[in-house]
């Protein structure tokens, strides 16, 4: 049955055709389009890192830095160094000077032996010498590159360092563009000035780099000495005139060349009537041998007493040359770790008693003394050498060099040790007096001068006095040995032997 209807709404007509047969539900009609995509869900919690990836491929070779070359002797210089220096920004000539300037100050030169007085301000200064009733006070300068307490405190640029080294111009306390009106006191630049100027500016070089240490020494006290003029010849020995050194530049200002200062070291012997070798080869030795005692090392300073023939003038005692007897204190805080309270230093040049005059005397037992430290010539067991021989730092020289110094000191002996170094020169040096205390005993036979506070070692039977110790006296076969005291034991340290 058809069902139909309709509706009127107003005006309009809505015509509604129901379903054909009986009321049910039609069938599905097709889906619609899909909605819209909703709002994004919150954000989950991180996820655990995945495994790493494999490593990319190696990149192309960056472009090769400039080659720096240095010489050995420079990189044996930069090895010894005991601090670190800083090379950051130098061209590869300044880095050897640098290595080159470090030979000098820890192989040869011995310049901490002075101006290090803690270990670990390394050229720090703070020595003190004189002092009591010495004529002056000194303290050793800060030779690192503190701008407040240093080496640039006092000196500003290397052309016044020359000028310190060439004249002993003192510029502590001068203040920038002042003039020096004193000269240094025990600081040995009578001997350093013979060194070459390149050598000195090198040492500078190394100065620069080295650490700053912040530390601030006291004004000397001393007699106000002004400083000499250079001269550019020497005549510090007998010689009847003094010997013009090599040039250095020429007409136009241009280097001089002078291999390993051989020339300059064959101009700077002390002693006239000297022959160097005539081979090529020893001659070169004996002249850097030459140069490397009488301008780097200061054997003189050490090893001759008196070490100048006045104390107001530079003159070498050459009478005594090389024949030791000078005498050293061991500093209180050194004497129980180094066992020895004094020593003398040792004839190396005497007719008969010197270390370089002895008949059985060769090369190898040189260098085991320098390289190991101890008297390399006598029979076992051989006795360590004492303070202040600074055979450490000889130890850093290269093998050359000790050969050249073996070869000067072995013709110095020959043609003048021998005939001239004769009676009192040819010297009997006694051996170090030795520390005692509660703690460290004496060598069997002997006794400490002491038996319950620090002391010296004496022998219990002698018949004259260098059958002693350093500055010790002899009583007798039955009396043994005794120490100096008072004013006797300050003459025998300041006159020697």
């Amino acid at each position: 049955m058809r069902t139909s209807w309709m509706l009127a709404v107003g005006a309009g007509v809505i015509v509604g055709v129901g379903a054909l047969g009986a009321c049910g539900s039609g069938s599905q009609g097709p889906a619609g389009p899909p909605g819209k995509d909703g709002q994004n869900g919150q954000t989950g919690p991180a996820g655990s890192a995945g495994a790493a990836g494999q490593p990319g491929k190696q990149g192309p070779p960056g472009e090769a830095g400039a080659s720096i070359v240095i010489s050995e002797t420079a990189k044996h210089g930069l090895d010894i160094s005991p601090v670190p220096v800083n090379l950051a920004g130098l061209t590869g000539d300044q880095i050897e000077a640098v290595g080159q300037g470090s030979y000098l100050v820890n192989a040869i030169g011995d310049c901490t032996g002075c101006h290090t007085s803690d270990p670990t301000k390394f050229l720090a200064g703070g020595v003190q010498f004189g002092g009591g009733a010495a004529p002056f006070t000194v303290t050793t300068r800060n030779l690192t590159p503190d701008a407040t307490t240093g080496l640039p405190h006092d000196v500003q640029n290397v052309t016044q360092f020359v000028n310190v080294m060439r004249t002993g111009a003192d510029y502590h306390g001068v203040g920038d563009g002042g003039a020096p009106t004193t000269t240094l006191v025990v600081m040995p630049w009578a001997v350093f000035r013979w060194m070459s100027t390149s050598d000195i500016q090198n040492i500078y070089a190394y100065l620069q780099v080295i650490p700053a240490v912040s530390n601030a020494v006291p004004d000397d006290t001393k007699p106000p000495i002004p400083p000499a003029a250079f001269a550019a010849s020497y005549g510090d020995g007998n010689q009847s005139a003094a010997v013009p050194l090599p040039p250095e530049t020429d007409v136009q200002g241009n280097a001089v060349a002078d291999p390993g200062n051989v020339l300059r070291g064959l101009a700077i012997v002390p002693l006239s009537g000297i022959t160097p070798p005539s081979d090529p080869g020893a001659q070169a030795l004996f002249g850097r041998g030459a140069y490397l005692v009488n301008a780097l090392a200061d054997c003189n300073g050490c090893h001759t007493n008196p070490a100048t023939t006045n104390p107001a003038n530079t003159k070498i005692s050459t009478t005594m040359y090389l024949t030791g007897g000078a005498v050293f204190d061991t500093p209180p805080p050194l004497q129980p770790l180094l066992h020895t309270v004094r020593a003398a230093s040792a004839n190396l040049q005497g007719s008969s008693k010197g270390f370089f005059t002895e008949p059985t005397m060769q090369f190898s037992t040189f260098l085991t003394l320098i390289t190991q430290g101890v008297h390399a010539d006598d029979p076992p067991p051989q006795a360590p050498l004492a303070f202040p021989m600074p055979w450490q730092t000889f130890s850093h020289m290269q093998l050359g060099d000790l050969e050249a110094i073996y070869t000067y000191m072995s013709a110095v002996a020959a043609q003048y040790g021998k005939t001239a170094l004769t009676g009192a020169a040819d010297k009997t040096i006694p051996a170090p007096a030795l520390y005692c205390d509660t703690k460290v005993a004496c060598p069997t036979g002997m006794k400490c001068s002491s038996a319950s506070a620090a002391g010296e070692c004496l022998a219990p039977t002698c018949v004259k006095d260098t059958d002693c110790a350093v500055c010790q006296t002899c009583g007798g076969a039955s009396t043994g040995c005794a120490t100096m005291t008072g004013t006797a034991l300050a003459g025998c340290v300041a006159q020697g032997y």
